[in-house]
């Protein structure tokens, strides 16, 4: 289970940067969880509350954003929205496309408090 290493992570990141901008704890943390980022959503929050537990993000407020992954096709331009990752451009059927949003799992903001 790779989200239990992805909480890891941001507890470390986050811990880090309360100690380098001498703050206490965080008090909201915003994260971008993209359709098709491959992280599991249930799987993510059901190790959220035990792995932040007794860490800088104890008692954060969590937010995230899922955008909804987009392609763009090298082959038409055609812009086009995919289920799966390996969704073929629904014009021309070509699978060499250019991921836009989606794909990313990312810490997009922090509040220290």
């Amino acid at each position: 289970m790779h989200e239990l290493s992805l909480v890891n992570s941001i507890v470390e990141t986050c811990e880090e940067t309360v100690r380098q901008h001498g703050g206490k704890t965080i008090q909201k943390i915003v994260l971008e969880m993209g359709t098709l980022s491959g992280v599991e959503r249930d799987a993510f929050e059901f190790v959220w509350s035990c792995g932040v537990e007794n860490t800088v993000l104890h008692h954060a407020k969590k937010e995230i954003i899922t955008p909804k992954a987009q392609a763009l096709c090298r082959n038409c331009q055609q812009h086009y929205y995919p289920e799966i990752i390996y969704d073929a451009c629904p014009e021309c059927g070509s699978f060499d496309s250019e991921w836009l949003k989606g794909r990313t799992f990312m810490i997009k903001s922090i509040i220290i408090k």
